[in-house]
């Protein structure tokens, strides 16, 4: 049996490796790539709109028939290498392709099942809509783990797992375990992972009361330090990166009579224990409304101030650029849905 799993692991490494290698007309015609503007009034290759803190850089739309792409909900971006995590149980890897500093394309797309603690895929047959399949393979966020590896975090069967390969990896190994006083519903689990400065795991999950949602920071050694998060009005944390040199960046939603919102808050500080923290608001969003949503990949079409061509971000990385600047990326979930967008943009951030 283990000569089998040996085999087996040898066999996905290569397969995976190779789908690492040029692109393929198949694996373009499977994935395809779009610029994209936060304005289509200036044109994508010129659009720098300035949204609070931050500035546009580029973007792009990914698209596919493959339901593995439609639930991006974890993002990490290290030099140009992406990877990300979907509700479904897969691996999304890219490249990163930039000009000038622009986001403009994505090379090498691959989508890779996500594996269990015995090597198998945790959704083989890509069913993202039924309730059991989502059970197990509703990953939601991302982080950092040592030596190279990534945690990643599921929740309704709530866990953390860790992958000491990253997507190349055989299978994966139990992660630190959540508080036993944690007490998570079952669709409101971890939302948002970052391994901060000090080396610790940052864990935020969905409100549990008005005005707060429940934080966690876990060493090393397994012992986790509670705090609370404040939230304001009816937003709620969907994914956190480390911010280098310290503190981290928190993507908050909000939904309400139909408009997306979307900010993200700078929290410049690590939190004490059973201690309440807020971050400052470095950036606000809000979408399109309505039917001028399918404007959105037409140039010179002017939108109400404030309203961008943006949808239901979940994932958020910080990395820092050539000039000792910081960039700010976001993926969004498209939640399987035909009307939305998986969309990747990416920002500069002069702190």
């Amino acid at each position: 049996m283990i000569l089998v799993r040996s085999i087996a692991a040898l066999v996905f490494a290569v397969v995976f490796a190779l789908a690492f290698g040029p692109a393929t007309a198949a694996q373009d015609g499977a994935i395809t790539t779009t610029p994209v503007s936060l304005d289509p009034e200036k044109g994508p290759r010129s659009d720098e709109t300035e949204v609070g803190d931050l500035v546009f850089r580029g973007g792009v739309e990914l698209r596919s028939a493959r339901a593995a792409l439609g639930g991006l909900s974890g993002l990490h971006i290290t030099g140009e290498r992406m990877i990300a995590v979907s509700d479904c149980g897969y691996w999304l890897t890219a490249t990163l392709g930039e000009k000038g500093g622009r986001l403009d394309s994505l090379r090498n797309v691959a989508i890779v099942p996500i594996l269990d603690t015995e090597g198998y895929a945790l959704n083989p047959n890509e069913d993202c809509e039924g309730d059991e399949s989502k059970r197990r393979s509703d990953a939601e966020s991302i982080a950092a783990a040592p030596a190279g590896g990534l945690f990643v975090a599921f929740e309704r069967y709530h866990r953390i797992r860790r992958y000491p390969e990253g997507p190349l990896s055989a299978r994966a190994i139990a992660g630190p375990a959540l508080p036993e006083d944690a007490s998570l519903e079952r669709n409101r689990g971890i939302e948002a992972l970052a391994r901060l400065s000090d080396g610790r795991l940052l864990a935020l999950a969905e409100k549990e009361k008005e005005g707060e949602a429940p934080g966690w920071l876990i060493g090393s050694n397994g012992g986790t330090t509670p705090f609370r998060y404040i939230v304001d009005d009816d937003y709620v944390p969907t994914g956190a990166s480390a911010i280098p040199g310290g503190g981290f960046l928190v993507l908050e939603r909000s939904y309400r009579d139909r408009v997306t919102r979307v900010r993200l808050v700078a929290v410049n500080h690590i939190p004490s224990e059973g201690k309440a923290i807020k971050g400052k608001t470095i950036a606000s969003f809000r979408n399109v409304p309505g039917k001028l949503r399918e404007s959105c990949g037409n140039e010179g079409v002017q939108f109400p101030d404030g309203a961008f061509c943006i949808d239901k971000f979940e994932g958020v990385a910080v990395r820092k650029d050539s000039g000792g600047g910081l960039d700010v990326f976001l993926v969004s979930d498209a939640d399987h849905h035909r009307n939305r967008h998986t969309l990747l943009l990416k920002f500069s951030w002069t702190r």
